[in-house]
């Protein structure tokens, strides 16, 4: 392969790979989480300059990203066979307007444009890595294939960095500056999409980059026949993830919580129950994705940790019954009543031990692992004795790979997922005042 061949992507066969959840998936989520925790942990008392640096660094290396693609684009001899100039120089809908918030959020430097660039971009680079569509899928790591790793890696890094270190401010007082930003972009969106960047035939060259048409990926991957329901669904959605943000930002919720504990407890107990029901909708049903990546377990241990091991340990106790019992999903037996168990020691032993160990960054990774491991055993256990006890029917191989191998991409998934959004939870200390 030639250096021409690998930036420009031609004359050289790059097969298609399925690297989803593969070696580099995996190693690139955990680079891009180990940066999110220790930048945030290491500039958490420095003054705002300091963090201002930290997305300065951030963004120059987009910036060099972004303007090497588009040289390579317009000197590509190929490029304008399907595509027009504004195609390539205007930063597409979805998550290259992620990258180009990120990259001028420190210049611009106002709490309203760090509010829109955060809360955008990390929903866009959660869905990126959750289901990505480029950078992982071919056999070799070309430019192109570079070029998507590093933007979409950088671009989550800095939006979560943007939150952790206190750069962004939600108040629902002032919100203005967010709702036209975000007007803004859908507006821009649309006229990128079906005014500015057509192809020689006057077909949109995006089709459906927010995925609200009748039939798209998103709608058949959640299984949602109904397009109606599922725009029902989709907007709520989002109004509940933007509207997260400026609830935990609010001033006075602490005194709220304190005079309303219980209640409160039990409300984000049955949010919890509810993503339970939701989030395997993810992986369309089909139980070798979900054995994969596990969606049920994250709303357990967020459960445990934050309302604690009484909540924790009864959500995940009676999670698995009713979606099998209301949605056939997992099978009840032996599927749903040995997750019962699992996931109820996960509730619960997440909930002891964050109430037992010191309140440090560290501990939340170790009570993780342990709750992991534990509810893990308890599985084996549970399932042995579905077995009746017969070694034969599920072993120590048996139990490994249901347990370990073939559940390591939802592992790595907890171990990145789970205390990111406890440490965020955390650094507003909601946490202790919910518990206490």
């Amino acid at each position: 392969m030639t250096f021409k061949q690998w930036i420009y992507g031609t004359g050289f066969n790059n097969p298609s790979f399925d690297g989803q959840w593969k070696t580099l998936h995996i190693v690139t989520l955990i680079i891009c989480v180990l940066l999110i925790v220790g930048i945030s942990l290491l500039f958490k008392n420095k003054s705002d300059k300091a963090k201002r640096n930290v997305l300065f660094i951030i963004a120059g290396i987009l910036i060099f990203f972004e303007l090497t693609r588009r040289i390579v684009n317009i000197t590509n001899p190929i490029t304008f066979e399907k595509y027009n100039l504004l195609w390539v120089l205007l930063p597409r809908p979805g998550c290259a307007i992620s990258v180009w918030l990120v990259m001028i959020a420190p210049f611009i430097n106002k709490k309203w444009f760090y509010n829109i660039a955060s809360t955008v971009s990390i929903l866009c680079g959660i869905i990126f890595f959750a289901y990505p569509g480029a950078g992982f899928l071919n056999k070799y790591i070309l430019f192109e294939n570079l070029y998507s790793i590093v933007t979409h890696s950088l671009f989550l890094v800095g939006a979560f960095l943007i939150v952790t270190l206190k750069l962004a401010e939600f108040n629902y007082k002032k919100i203005t500056g967010e709702l036209i930003s975000l007007g803004g972009i859908v507006l821009y969106s649309v006229l990128e999409m079906f005014v500015l960047t057509k192809n020689a035939s006057g077909a949109p060259l995006e089709a459906d980059p927010f995925y609200t048409l009748a039939g798209n990926e998103v709608q058949e991957i959640v299984g949602i026949s109904s397009h109606a329901l599922y725009l029902v669904l989709y907007f709520l959605f989002l109004v509940v993830y933007f509207g997260l943000f400026y609830f935990l930002g609010r001033k006075k919720l602490n005194s709220m919580i304190k005079k309303n504990n219980e209640i409160l407890k039990i409300t984000l107990s049955a949010i919890f129950l509810s993503l339970t029901f939701v989030l395997p909708f993810l992986t369309g049903q089909i139980p070798e994705i979900g054995s994969m990546l596990c969606p049920m377990h994250i709303p357990v241990l967020l459960c445990g940790f934050i309302c604690g091991w009484k909540y924790g340990s009864i959500v995940g106790l009676i999670a698995p019954l009713l979606r099998s019992f209301a949605l056939t999903m997992p099978p009840l037996f032996p599927t749903a009543i040995c997750m019962s168990f699992e996931l109820a020691a996960y509730g619960a032993v997440a909930g002891l031990l964050y109430e037992l160990f010191p309140k440090k960054n560290s501990y939340i990774y170790l009570t993780l692992i342990i709750s992991m491991l534990a509810g893990r055993l308890i599985w084996g256990i549970a399932m042995f004795s579905c077995m009746g006890l017969n070694i034969d029917k599920f072993g120590l191989a048996a139990f490994w790979s249901g347990a370990f191998v073939n559940a390591l991409p939802g592992i790595v998934l907890q171990i990145i997922l789970v205390p990111m959004i406890v440490m965020l939870i955390k650094q507003y200390k909601k946490i202790t005042v919910i518990r206490n």
